[in-house]
């Protein structure tokens, strides 16, 4: 993993991922939030020394990982289904179906005119979300 400066576009600090098989990169709670699908765990990593401070499993890592209200979101499962975990208490809290035959996609940027499941559960209808978000399509 790289760590890029917005304002010079360079590299300033390459951080050694924990694993093999990336699946998700997030950022909350003064965090780095790394998803492996080889060893079905989310590590919290310290985005300034890059040690990795802890580690929080979850079965069948898949893709993609967002951080919001202090929960993690991550793709997991066959079929996919969201996994809803707290990071404190290293426990999934809830389990989204997402139903027969869909794709999702768990991100943190504005997205415009797609059908989406905001995090408290609701769907939200063709509109910009300036949070996270999750697409079924």
């Amino acid at each position: 993993m790289f760590l890029v400066s917005m304002q010079s576009v360079l590299i300033e600090q390459n951080i050694p991922a924990p694993g093999q098989h990336l699946c998700g990169l997030a950022w909350g709670s003064a965090h780095l939030w790394l998803s492996d699908g080889d060893t079905n765990l989310i590590y919290q990593i310290d985005p300034t020394s890059g040690k990795v401070l802890g580690s929080i499993p979850c079965p069948h890592v898949r893709t993609d990982l967002s951080y919001d209200s202090g929960n993690l979101w991550q793709i997991a499962g066959h079929p996919k289904r969201i996994a809803v975990i707290d990071p404190q208490r290293a426990t999934i809290l809830k389990e989204i179906d997402s139903g027969p035959d869909r794709e999702m996609l768990v991100g943190s940027a504005y997205l415009a005119r797609t059908t989406m499941l905001d995090s408290s559960g609701g769907i939200g209808k063709r509109n910009l979300f300036p949070h996270n978000y999750i697409v079924f399509r």
